[in-house]
């Protein structure tokens, strides 16, 4: 639905797309019978790990948006530390945006944990909950995301306190 969703509200020429899983795939093909996203020519589709894809491509990008699952999945972990998003922002076009999509797991310490991870490399970082999901967002320029009143407040609070972060080398969230 990322995908589908990104390609309906941008006008972007080109969209590399990382997949771990081609069993994700293949279902996206079964799920969107006309108008498949993955199948879109705007779609460059690549089977892989996208920490992998990344640590090895000269490309650089706008937007790269982590839409993984869980950071205690063992197979998405790595996704969330301090060294991969190092490698992501080497990547990143001036004025370019990271957007972190996660499951809302309702735990502030994982909220912390990931929030800590963006700041110690990048000088913006805004988070916004939705009901079933958190978005984290991390640039090295300003830019703006409406957010409500309690998430103000709870990245006002994260910036009081040492920052937690995630590393691969001191796991917080495995």
């Amino acid at each position: 639905q990322t995908l589908d969703s990104y390609l309906n509200a941008s006008k972007t020429s080109k969209i590399t797309l990382i997949e771990v899983n081609p069993v994700v795939v293949e279902a996206e093909r079964i799920m969107y019978k006309r108008n498949n996203p993955v199948d879109n020519p705007r779609v460059k589709l690549i089977i892989g790990d996208g920490y992998e894809f990344l640590a090895s491509t000269n490309e650089s990008y706008d937007l790269i948006v982590l839409d993984v699952s869980n950071p205690l999945a063992v197979e998405s972990s790595y996704i969330y530390t301090q060294e991969f998003i190092n490698i992501a922002k080497s990547h990143l076009k001036d004025k370019g945006l990271i957007a972190w999509w996660n499951f809302y797991i309702r735990k502030l310490l994982y909220d912390r944990i990931n929030y800590g991870t963006l700041r110690s490399v990048f000088p913006y970082v805004n988070l916004n909950h939705a009901e079933y999901s958190v978005f984290y967002f991390a640039s090295e320029s300003p830019f703006f995301i409406e957010l409500s009143a309690k998430d103000i407040e709870q990245m006002d609070a994260f910036e009081k306190q040492p920052f937690l972060v995630n590393r691969i080398s001191k796991p917080l969230l495995f």
